[in-house]
């Protein structure tokens, strides 16, 4: 069922959960009655909180609503202070969906002076209705009222819904559809059924206090920050307030837009459905409200803001990536990297390095180590290298990583800082085990790397380029197609892809790396501009540098110039068919 169907009903196709907050003072009260046993409401940590009923709804039924009993509101023993970050949620069963109930949390027992309130359009069966909490306001009381049924014929006494419970959780807003169909909805949501789109807003979708508390993080490492330094917040989790988007299979190369107060995001669907984390920095400080506009028919299971465990959100798209601010440290320095997970691949670690030279400091002798020509299998000295170019972006797979550490610790090579760094990293991570003292043997996945020293245009071509090594080493499917299409090449097709790998200083003696690069370098950009960029741009380097080979490059052109775009053709079709990626673009979120 697609979120349309479950909102909808004759007539109406808009709904509106509208949360209204208005100034009103605090009202205690003290428990007298009877406390209410038809249902529980626990706090944020679980605890059962005491409550009675205003209502003479019978006992143990204080949540049963029927045609003759519309209207309850139960009280606090104690009125409750939230706290910032939450939400309070009351779970109803209904069993005659287009009910329509109210809500209200109001401060005063006696009910009144409501300081958030929405009204809701019930489905059958289990739906979570959500009301923001105020880090200002005391909670005593929550009033539910059923709006009447013009017409109805049904008996007063049958059942309409009733409350199975009531919670404290942290802040939500939008709609969630679980795989057993129980839906969750908050108010400050609205969802409308157009002609050729739909459209969905939710309004303030960062709660203000938890988007206040949380520091743009990624992926932690060891209790470290991400400049390596101590944290004192190390042993706690930050919360990273995130827009979650979660839609079904069936729906590829179309275009979600998301509209903040400060910009516009894409989200490109995929063919087999996605899950997908938007951290709030990327919709500017504190939007007032998010607006999702959707392809026609898009099974959208999810659209909702809350405050996640940064592992919940580690996993990134590509884009998102490239999107990210850079991770400010309490000293008000730039970490030296953000770090995330592919969400296509969660075991493929991407660095997002501040700037080339702290890239260096982690990558460069692993650089020469694993890939360049007369140091493969060496560990490179810094005053070897210190003139040498190492990558501007990187990719290792886990044996070549525990190789190079294991070397390392066996030898007494003197690491630095920055390399120990990444093997702590790299064993948390489980890229690579440590199976005695200080020898390693591979994990899973893989590492990639990219810097924000490099202009836009080359960040996204990097990591397009970086990613299809990441698939290469990961996917033992993929790396085997590569394999044979490297092997079908003929030694003499083959000539100027050695003279142009050995010119970057390869190690063209490994089969293996070659068959790599010849795939990345196909699939870095959009196969129409794949002739071009080999016949004019990499020929250009070749002959400024070497004009005696003018001549016998343009006589290969001649005779292989055509086959570049047909062999990326057939890499983009393997690769769109498994992950959704194209050729020049191996992410959705832009």
């Amino acid at each position: 069922m697609d979120l349309y169907s479950f909102f909808s009903r004759p007539g109406k196709r808009t709904l509106t959960a509208l949360a209204l907050a208005v100034f009103s003072s605090i009202g205690l009260c003290s428990c007298m009655a009877d406390s209410a046993s038809g249902f529980a409401w626990t706090g944020s940590s679980g605890e059962k909180l005491q409550f009675h009923q205003s209502a003479s709804f019978p006992a143990g039924a204080e949540g049963v609503y029927t045609g003759s009993r519309r209207n309850n509101r139960y009280i606090l023993g104690r009125a409750l202070g939230a706290g910032a970050g939450r939400s309070l949620r009351i779970t109803v069963d209904c069993l005659v969906p287009g009910s329509i109930v109210q809500l209200m949390l109001s401060s005063r027992s006696g009910g009144g002076d409501a300081w958030s309130t929405g009204q809701f359009l019930l489905g059958g069966g289990i739906t979570n209705l959500i009301l923001p909490l105020a880090a200002d306001r005391r909670l005593s009381s929550l009033e539910l009222i059923l709006q009447p049924e013009p017409g109805s014929t049904r008996p007063a006494s049958d059942q309409i819904f009733s409350i199975r419970g009531v919670a404290v959780i942290p802040t939500f807003r939008g709609f969630l559809r679980t795989s057993d169909g129980e839906v969750s909805v908050s108010s400050g949501f609205k969802y409308e059924n157009l002609s050729s789109s739909s459209v969905i807003t939710i309004e303030d979708p960062f709660d203000s206090a938890a988007v206040m508390t949380a520091p743009n993080k990624a992926v932690s490492d060891n209790g470290e920050n991400l400049s390596g330094k101590k944290s004192p917040e190390s042993g706690s989790q930050s919360s990273c307030p995130t827009l979650v988007i979660r839609y079904g299979p069936g729906s590829d190369g179309e275009v979600i837009k998301i509209k903040s107060d400060s910009a516009t995001k894409s989200l490109r669907t995929r063919q087999t459905g996605a899950l997908v984390y938007l951290p709030s920095p990327l919709f500017g400080v504190q939007p007032k409200s998010l607006e999702l506009i959707l392809p026609k028919n898009l099974g959208i299971q999810a659209v909702y803001a809350s405050p996640l465990d940064p592992s919940e959100c580690e996993a990134a798209d590509l884009g998102r990536i490239l999107a990210s601010p850079p991770t400010v440290l309490e000293s008000g320095e730039l970490a030296d990297y953000n770090l995330f997970r592919w969400d296509i691949v969660p075991d493929v670690l991407v660095f997002d390095f501040r700037d080339y030279a702290t890239q260096d400091r982690y990558l460069k002798r692993l650089a020469f180590y694993v890939e360049k020509r007369g140091f493969a299998g060496k560990l490179a000295r810094d005053m070897e290298i210190a003139g040498l170019h190492g990558w501007n972006a990187h990719d290792y797979r886990p044996e070549d990583l525990a190789s190079f550490f294991s070397l390392a610790a066996k030898t007494n090579f003197p690491l630095n800082p920055e390399e120990k760094r990444l093997e702590s990293v790299l064993v948390q991570k489980q890229v690579i085990r440590e199976k005695g003292k200080g020898q390693f043997e591979a994990g899973r996945g893989a590492l990639i790397s990219v810097s924000r020293e490099s202009e836009a245009y080359l960040r996204s071509t990097f990591i397009t380029h970086e990613s299809t090594h990441a698939l290469f080493f990961a996917d033992k499917e993929y790396r085997d197609f590569v394999t044979d299409a490297w092997s079908s090449v003929s030694s003499e097709e083959r000539w100027f892809w050695k003279l142009y790998f050995g010119w970057m200083n390869y190690n063209t003696a490994s089969d293996y790396l070659m068959a790599n690069e010849f795939q990345a370098y196909l699939l870095q950009q959009p196969v129409y501009r794949v002739k071009e960029y080999f016949q004019k741009t990499l020929t250009a380097r070749l002959v400024e540098r070497h004009p005696e080979l003018k001549l016998p490059i343009e006589n290969y052109m001649l005779k292989y110039g055509d086959s570049f775009a047909s062999r990326a053709s057939r890499l983009e079709a393997w690769v769109k068919a498994k992950y959704g990626i194209t050729a020049g673009r191996a992410y959705f979120f832009y």
